[in-house]
């Protein structure tokens, strides 16, 4: 924290205490440093250099200072080269590699490092801190400016903490969570707190507080000139030496394994590149329909890993959701990532701190119907009727229920749509529209796709020459990716039990590769088309053959059939008035007739209006009521304490 009007002590003690709502995140070890304009600490999760690894961490002369939430993968390379020019170092640790990385390259470094990370680096001397974020946000960074300076933490809970600041809901960031599903990189659904955009860092001086994105998201680079087995050769290649840097680790590292390629992939590759048998960790649902139990159970077969699992139903989620919400910190719509926290306290029960799994691989390989749905839609016109059949009956294979008259619903949209000029967000129309009944929950009148309007102009020269299905890649990673799936849906589940998440296909030369080549070799039906070839001597045929199924869990239905206590902020006027941003009318009626219907009468828009009003009514109690656990005991755990004052 960066804090005038607080005393050095004062300063220490908020971030002590700030750091004790994050001892999940690092409870192995904490520290902090401290002088006569900052305070920074970490709370340490150790997974490289163990002994040596303390943090925070200083520069021979004292002058610059580090705190540091992550890894990066590429620190030995990085780490020699540094030394090879005169750098020496007291740890093997990479955090000290970046601190020195930093010192010799300055914000050139950022775009050196292959890793997942956040972390503030402070000059003493000139009175400055940095504060940088991973490129595509796998470490999540929040701050507070006010007329005082600056206050940042890995996550909003550290700023109950900080006594002058209150969270109030934003209604114009909630109508555009609402509509898009997420919060945008630099969104978190309340007033006067923001991220630390992905690939980006903040130079703080003073008063001054600038944004610099040092690594733009770019997927338009153009295809190489390979055959389609040389591509799959050089895909195969990059993804090996993405696993083996993600392996390194001075504690043993698992995976997930989920049923579906992508973690299948991951999982053969540690194979390779390891030795003994791996730990492998699943969920395994109650409810047929998301249950993929046998694929997982194949595939730890087919390579020989230790397997253990978690059966989850719909009355773990009930139980679990509102502990889960509280780590997620967002509102949410859909219940997926409570199953992921469950799963990762399983994963700490076995002693495992780091696992690899599977996200990006969606993105950068087009295995989601949004990319098949933009072609679809694109060729419409010129297409002829039993050719727009054919490609209908691909869309969504795992769907049972999508019969002919879903797709004679879905071709009138279509043809309807296709009169109208393409927008900026072509993609994502049909979520869009899926999206407006969530947006009725809000007082007043918001427009809820400004905020996304405003983070494609900002790119504009690179977005606007995409493709459209481009152009979808670039939202998928924009959007969902970032904001849900690797935040929500990841780091915050895995981070609340100590246990970090380490993603092979998000390497920058992989997400480069997948995103030139996919297209070149691939029509858009056969989702991932590449990644397959690529792997097809390697996993079993079943896993090659089966269609992509969306990883989901009981949604609306779980809580309405077993009407847990906490449904009660949400069923009373009296309540729901509390929120103060909501239309409580609208809302009051939207629950009272969730309570009536049938759970095979929920229809999508329904589920995940229901979940966006249950958790930001949580949100508002845990965050704006304060109504919030008691942060646990710490002293133990402060075992590197600076005062920059005495530090000559």
């Amino acid at each position: 924290m960066f804090q005038e009007e607080l005393s050095p002590e004062a300063r220490r003690d908020c971030v002590v205490r700030m750091l004790a709502r994050l001892r999940h995140r690092g409870p192995d070890e904490m520290g902090y440093y401290f002088d006569d304009s900052v305070a920074i600490g970490n709370a340490r999760l150790s997974i490289v250099d163990l002994a040596g690894g303390q943090q925070p961490i200083g520069d021979p002369t004292g002058r610059y200072w580090i705190v540091f939430n992550g890894e990066i993968y590429n620190y030995k390379e990085l780490g020699a080269e540094l030394a090879a020019a005169g750098h020496r170092f007291a740890s093997s640790s990479d955090t000290e590699v970046l601190l020195h990385a930093w010192i010799a390259w300055g914000p050139a470094a950022f775009t050196r490092l292959n890793g997942a990370f956040a972390f503030c680096i402070y000059d003493r001397r000139d009175k400055t801190l940095v504060l940088a974020r991973d490129r595509f946000g796998k470490r999540p960074l929040y701050y507070v400016r006010d007329a005082e300076g600056v206050v940042f933490g890995s996550e909003l809970k550290c700023f109950l903490e900080y006594e002058p600041f209150r969270f109030e809901l934003d209604p114009g960031q909630l109508a555009s969570i609402f509509r898009i599903w997420t919060p945008l990189e630099d969104q978190c659904g309340f007033r006067s707190v923001r991220q630390v955009p992905a690939g980006a860092y903040a130079q703080v001086t003073g008063s001054s507080f600038d944004i610099v994105h040092y690594a733009p998201l770019r997927i338009d680079r153009p295809p190489p000139d390979l055959s389609e087995q040389e591509a799959a050769a050089q895909v195969r290649d990059a993804l090996s030496k993405s696993v083996q840097l993600r392996l390194r680790s001075d504690v043993e590292v698992g995976t997930y394994l989920s049923g579906g390629i992508d973690s299948a992939i991951v999982a053969t590759l540690i194979a390779e590149n390891s030795t003994g048998r791996t730990k492998s960790f699943s969920i395994r649902f109650e409810e047929d329909e998301f249950d993929e139990s046998g694929d997982q159970e194949l595939m730890s077969s087919f390579l020989g890993t230790e397997h253990a699992s978690i059966r989850i139903g719909s009355q773990e989620i009930v139980d679990a959701f509102p502990e889960a919400l509280w780590h997620a910190e967002v509102p949410v719509f859909r219940t997926a990532f409570v199953p992921m926290f469950l799963l990762s306290r399983l994963v700490k029960d076995h002693g495992i701190k780091v696992v690899l799994t599977g996200e990006g691989a969606d993105e950068a390989f087009l295995g989601y119907d949004i990319f098949r749905e933009t072609l679809l839609r694109a060729e419409w016109a010129e297409m002829e009727p039993a050719a727009r059949q054919r490609k209908l009956s691909r869309l969504y294979p795992y769907l049972r229920q999508f019969d002919e008259r879903n797709h004679a619903a879905l071709a009138a949209l279509f043809e309807r749509l296709s009169r109208d000029p393409p927008t900026d967000f072509f993609s994502h129309e049909l979520r869009f529209l899926n999206s407006q009944l969530s947006a009725r929950l809000l007082a007043g009148r918001h427009d809820a796709l400004r905020p996304l309007t405003e983070h494609v102009a900002a790119p504009h020269e690179r977005y606007a020459p995409l493709s459209r299905v481009q152009k979808a890649q670039w939202l998928e990673f924009k959007t969902l990716l970032a904001g849900y799936l690797l935040s929500t849906q990841g780091d915050r589940m895995s981070l609340a039990h100590g246990v970090e998440n380490r993603c092979p296909f998000l390497d920058p030369d992989v997400v480069a590769l997948g995103c030139a080549t996919s297209l070149a070799f691939d029509d858009g039906f056969d989702e991932k088309y590449l990644l397959k070839k690529a792997f097809a001597a390697k996993l079993p045929e079943r896993i090659l053959k089966k269609p992509k199924q969306p990883y989901r869990a009981p949604d609306a239905s779980a809580f309405l059939k077993r009407q847990p206590d906490y449904l009660s902020v949400i069923r009373s006027k009296a309540e729901l008035e509390k929120i103060g941003v909501l239309d409580v009318k609208f809302c009051a009626a939207f629950v009272e007739r969730m309570l009536s219907k049938p759970a095979e009468s929920i229809s999508q828009a329904e589920n995940q209006t229901f979940l966006f009003l249950l958790s930001t009514a949580l949100l508002h109690r845990r965050f704006v009521e304060r109504d919030v656990p008691a942060p646990p005991t710490i002293e133990p755990l402060l075992v590197r304490r600076f005062d920059g004052r005495l530090i000559a």
